[in-house]
């Protein structure tokens, strides 16, 4: 039965590793940009699907991430050591986000992120020095152990790092801490009288999040070659919310369909030209009617749906039909 569950994640890592073999260096880039985001929308999602949070400032700990790998990459330090170095520093953005957002919930939380995603906007646009402003910053890929200049090339470590920090988020959801996560969301009384500390774990939500926002983000930069402020609007934010919500809350694997969704469909789209917002729209708003628990959602409710079944046809066979 495990092996069963396997499979398909088995036939879509090995179609991953086929596609720098086999697809063009289109397909590459736009595979690989899904995989970076998804690993945003996963950290998203752990923030809203599990601990109850909402965020619509996804897309500024992603501008943190980004901008700090890429200053100190130029500054001379390793791009694998500046990348985590740049989650770390999303991660204090989000503790001083998390913190005094604590007292608040539902949408006024979304106003105080909101708000951090504009600061960190007029901060991007006015400290030159640093980020380059307006005029953006030109970023580099890493050189060591080879050098990663080819699509091709970068697609692997990228996605080894998605399924990397895939796999670390699975095992936190499935621990104890993922556990308080769904009961502070659930009910934060009833949290406090088992003894959970709503505090710690909501702020722990919020710097996990923010982590993984600043890899996604140092890993964006590399793989564009280019940062500028309009790459990290309040509506980057709200696409990251809308992915989480598209995928399925609550479920880490509809981060990935979300950000799939998102990457993939503009570019199936792009032959509409200006029907292209409009199709995407529309297609959007059909899945959260069809689909309103996400794709996730959806396909849960149709597994359930299956087993019931299968069940109903065991109890209406005669036992000898059953042995």
């Amino acid at each position: 039965m495990r092996l069963k569950k396997l499979l398909p994640l088995l036939f879509l890592l090995i179609l991953l590793l086929l596609i720098p073999f086999t697809g063009s260096r289109y397909l590459i880039y736009v595979i690989s940009l899904a995989a970076v985001l998804s690993i945003g929308a996963g950290g998203l999602d752990i923030l809203m699907g599990y601990a109850g949070q909402i965020c619509f400032g996804q897309a500024g700990f992603l501008a943190v991430g980004a901008y700090v790998t890429a200053y100190m990459v130029k500054q001379g330090l390793s791009f694998w050591l500046a990348l985590p170095l740049g989650g770390v520093f999303a991660a204090m953005a989000g503790l001083m986000i998390g913190l005094p957002a604590l007292r608040i919930r539902g949408h006024y939380l979304a106003l105080a992120t909101m708000s951090f995603a504009y600061v960190i906007d007029l901060v991007l646009v006015h400290w030159e020095s640093v980020t380059g402003g307006p005029r953006g910053l030109v970023t580099g890929r890493p050189t060591w152990p080879i050098s990663f200049a080819e699509d091709q090339y970068f697609y692997f470590p990228i996605i080894l790092i998605a399924i990397c920090m895939f796999l670390v988020a699975r095992n936190i959801v499935k621990s104890r801490y993922g556990r308080s996560f769904v009961a502070v969301q659930n009910d934060e009384i009833v949290s406090k009288a088992m003894g959970i500390n709503v505090t710690r774990y909501k702020t722990l939500a919020f710097l996990i999040s923010s982590f993984y926002a600043g890899i996604a983000g140092g890993l964006y930069g590399a793989l564009v070659g280019f940062l500028d402020p309009l790459s990290f609007t309040i509506m980057d934010s709200a696409n990251f919310v809308m992915m989480v919500i598209l995928g399925g809350r609550g479920t880490l694997y509809g981060g990935i369909i979300g950000a799939a969704f998102f990457t993939i469909l503009p570019e199936v789209l792009r032959g509409a030209q200006k029907w292209q917002e409009l199709s995407f729209g529309v297609i959007f708003i059909c899945f959260l009617i069809f689909m309103p628990n996400g794709v996730m959602g959806f396909v849960r409710k149709l597994q359930l749906s299956l087993s019931r079944k299968k069940s109903i046809s065991i109890k209406d066979m005669s036992p000898d039909d059953r042995l």
